[in-house]
């Protein structure tokens, strides 16, 4: 039989053991970045258990008569241990259909790990939503490159990238978290999309001290050393991915993100197979930001769809 415990702070050291071995985790289960946050999200985590044998974890949060897998972080969904094929997965999903409605949540709304991220890849949970009856409701447009092919950048980013280096630019690992929100990032969020970052610079540091091995922050200073363009990095097994990408207008014209990205690539793909460039959509999938769309092509990046699934429950 398949039991449901609800996570509490108990489970902290057993939730993240777990999560570390698992078949498709990330370092953005692992509760100290989930609770970075807790304040904001009313937490109700689950842990799936087959006697005393934890076989899941589901990272989640509920409003109302909702329940969220998880809007705190990119993705969401079960975590799987490796020894879960489709029967022990079709019983964990028939159990949990009826611990929602038996705990009367009326919605379920999930998007799930891309498969990129997996390090044992599974598609269990696309082929049981289509099974039991999930619906669509929106897609994110992430743009990706496989770096571990030949990679050939567009004309001009060849052009931006000598550009840079004829201007002495240079790119450095950096812990200049303030400059870099206070004078580029937050004005940029709010000129292109009125809103703040996710994260303020103090949340960002305090996690890339607590994950050293998972966050790293890169600047792209002048020959005078000030700070013109940046990107924060989550590195998972397999995947590098790119947040919080922002120029001030001296580096744009010195085409310092060109610089930067073909800097870091060339960093990563040695023990990386993707290098995630994030999202270019909007309105819930429904518009997307062509131009951003293709300054990451011009990379070589190609378009990875990740869906939002919702279960109304009767």
């Amino acid at each position: 039989m398949i039991s449901i415990t609800i996570y509490k702070s108990t489970h902290k050291e057993l939730w993240n053991d777990f999560v570390n071995q698992s078949a498709n985790g990330t370092f953005l289960f692992n509760r100290d970045f989930m609770d970075y946050h807790k304040d904001r999200f009313d937490d109700f985590s689950l842990l799936f258990f087959q006697n005393d044998i934890l076989l899941a974890v589901l990272p989640a949060h509920r409003i109302d008569n909702a329940l969220f897998s998880h809007w705190g972080l990119s993705y969401g969904g079960f975590v799987l241990s490796k020894k879960v094929k489709t029967l022990l997965f079709t019983q964990i999903f028939d159990v949990f259909l009826r611990f929602l409605q038996e705990n009367n949540f009326l919605r379920y709304l999930v998007k799930p790990i891309p498969e990129i991220y997996q390090k044992q890849k599974s598609l269990y949970e696309s082929f049981f939503y289509l099974k039991y009856g999930f619906t669509i409701i929106s897609s994110d447009a992430n743009y990706v490159l496989d770096i571990q092919n030949d990679i050939e950048f567009q004309t001009r980013k060849k052009r931006n990238i000598q550009k840079a280096i004829s201007q002495n630019l240079f790119v450095t690992k950096s812990n200049k978290y303030e400059e870099f929100w206070n004078n580029i990032l937050v004005e940029n969020l709010k000129n292109a999309h009125q809103v703040n970052p996710t994260h303020t610079a103090q949340e960002i540091e305090l996690l890339a001290q607590k994950f050293k091995n998972n966050i790293d922050f890169y600047t792209v200073n002048d020959k005078n050393n000030r700070v013109i363009a940046g990107t924060v990095l989550f590195l998972n097994s397999n995947v590098v991915h790119a947040q919080y990408i922002a120029a001030n207008e001296t580096g744009k014209n010195l085409g310092a993100l060109d610089f930067l990205f073909e800097n870091l690539i060339q960093e990563y793909k040695s023990e990386y197979h993707y290098f995630s460039f994030g999202i270019s959509s909007f309105n819930q999938g429904k518009s997307l930001n062509l131009g951003l769309a293709e300054w990451k092509e011009g990379f070589g990046a190609f378009l990875v769809s990740n869906f939002t699934w919702e279960f109304n429950i009767i």
